[in-house]
């Protein structure tokens, strides 16, 4: 059974929505008339309905086709929804009276009034411009008293946390004529909360230098006013600084302690951590080098996981370096806060050379076209390279394949000898191919254009091909919740299985109708000529993705 959706579009983004209602929803006066056919819905008053730009946009956010759709709890709930939700309509009502073998609807409402602008009043320069950013009321967009309340609350929060306790905020609104208002914010700031006395407490080892670095960074001074948006990002800095320096661990966090309303005594607490000194033995390596491969200032605190990791950092770079029988060592003492690597890089060599072993499927040239070790022979990259190995083996057909490395040998010349062992197992066939659920194409159709039949053996690659290829084929035509997986059975007599590739089509969708919201200062006729989505037509996603790149751009 075909299915029809509803595609609301919007300027810059499509979303699909399927909104439910019970039936208290629908309004008690028109509750009788609930299940007749519509057969004409108007619009009132009569300024809004005789606006040649504003009765066509409200139509299409009406859900309720004339001759087409019954009056129903969930249509009438989604046009509500979709009329107040674009914040331009105010005093909606809905209305029904009989007509002729149906009913007609009757949407009642009235324009809301347009920001003309929106004052800050008896706000101090420096206090606007750390809050003029919450300030969510925009000139030329509709008036919403909800979004002004919310937006006096944050305003008022934020004062708060600059230190002023007894912010309030005020509004009044100004009608300017031509459906237009100026929203006017009159802030009273009151006293702001001063600190009068700083303490700086120590929780870890004491360094004269290092609290007067501190001291320097938190830059505080009695009298200031306690800001709490400023004094956290204080710190979150001066962590910084010390990372920067090398320390690990480094916490600052403060209490406070009121004197009164407007007074109080600010307590720092803090604690440097550490800060480790790495030395490296028995390789030479830059500054630069080092910080990479070790970058421990980064960290918040030390482990023998992470120096562990480090270890493997620096053998890797070796390896890569060509040294491919490197070590690495390390240890960590407590007291000093000494980290040492020791290191031995072991032989360098000049070539890598890869010989194979018991690959009869495929040759040299083939494998060597994987480009194994490409950047080296590093020793923790082993498992992901032998692994090319095997998934090319797999998507052949041979589901056992294993890959080892066998020994590795130094020649006179200095070259590195590499030899990787092959047991390519049997190559498993497929005896027969089932298609389950199909229903929208036919079996021979579905064989004509699926590799997987093309080829003797089983290749996990081709048959994910030819899933994800017949799932777009599903999709253009309009079956959206499609959903094919594959599962397969060993005959235990030969080297191959049975295949069976499973369908469940879900129904078929098409757009029933295309909504265009929230343009207020564009018709919409012209964003229709942008969009590619058809009424009546599969919902497909490269036209989804098309209109949006057209409508952005």
């Amino acid at each position: 059974m075909s299915k029809k959706v509803f595609f609301p579009l919007s300027l810059f983004c499509l979303v699909c929505a399927f909104l439910l209602a019970d039936d208290n929803y629908l309004p008690g006066e028109i509750y009788k008339y609930r299940g007749l056919i519509v057969r004409a819905v108007l619009i009132e008053p009569s300024q809004v309905s005789e606006d040649k730009e504003i009765e066509p946009y409200i139509r299409k956010l009406i859900e309720i086709v004339p001759n087409y759709d019954i009056l129903s709890p969930a249509s009438v709930s989604r046009s509500l929804q979709a009329l107040y939700k674009t914040n331009y309509f105010r005093n909606i009502k809905v209305y029904a009276r009989k007509s002729f073998d149906g009913v007609a609807v009757i949407f009642s409402f009235e324009k809301a009034n347009m920001i003309d602008n929106v004052a800050l009043l008896q706000l101090p320069s420096p206090l606007k411009k750390k809050i003029n950013y919450l300030v969510a009321v925009k000139k030329n967009t509709p008036f919403n008293e909800g979004l002004l309340l919310e937006t006096i609350d944050n305003l008022k929060e934020s004062l708060i946390k600059a230190g002023y306790p007894d912010a309030n905020i005020q509004y009044l609104l100004v009608p300017k004529g031509n459906n237009s208002l100026t929203v006017q914010l009159l802030f009273t700031i009151g006293k702001p909360v001063i600190i009068t006395n700083i303490h700086y407490i120590n929780e870890g080892r004491d360094n004269p230098e290092i609290v007067k670095l501190l001291k320097q960074n938190l830059n505080l001074h009695q009298n200031n006013i306690f800001d709490q948006n400023e004094w956290d990002l204080k710190i979150r800095k001066t962590i910084s600084t010390f990372q920067k320096k090398g320390f690990i661990g480094t916490s600052i966090h403060y209490e406070t302690r009121e004197k009164n309303k407007n007074e109080l005594e600010l307590f720092i607490k803090y604690n440097f951590g550490i800060k480790p000194s790495i030395e490296i033995r028995g390789f030479s390596f830059s500054k630069k080098k080092i910080k990479e491969l070790v970058p421990i200032h980064n960290e918040q605190f030390i482990s023998e996981v992470l120096l562990d990791s480090y270890s493997k950092n620096i053998k890797d770079y070796l390896n890569y370096k060509k040294y491919y029988n490197a070590q690495v060592h390390f240890s960590f003492d407590k007291e000093t806060k000494n980290i040492i690597f020791y290191i031995n890089p072991g032989m360098k060599y000049k070539q890598l050379d890869i010989i194979y072993e018991g690959n009869n499927y495929f040759t040299k040239t083939q494998l060597d076209a994987l480009q194994l070790f490409s950047i080296g022979f590093i020793q923790s990259f082993i498992p992901n390279e032998l692994n090319k190995i095997i998934y090319e083996y797999k998507n052949e057909g041979f589901l056992n394949a294993k890959a080892n490395l066998d020994a590795i040998n130094l020649t006179p010349s200095q070259n590195l000898l590499v030899t990787v062992k092959i047991e390519e197992n049997e190559q498993i066939t497929i005896e027969k191919v089932s298609i389950n659920g199909l229903s929208a194409f036919s079996e021979s159709f579905v064989n004509e254009k699926l590799k997987i039949f093309q080829y003797p053996y089983f290749s996990q690659q081709r048959i994910e091909q030819d899933i994800q290829t017949l799932k777009n084929k599903y999709i253009i035509a309009g079956f959206l919740n499609i959903e094919i997986n594959y599962s397969f059975i060993k005959n235990p007599q030969k080297d191959s299985i049975f295949l069976s590739v499973n369908i469940n089509e879900g129904n078929k969708v098409y757009i029933d109708r295309i909504i265009i919201s929230g343009n207020y200062k564009t018709k919409a006729s012209f964003i229709e000529k942008f969009i590619d989505l058809k009424q009546d037509k599969p919902p497909l996603y490269s036209d989804i993705v098309s209109t949006q790149k057209r409508l952005y751009e």
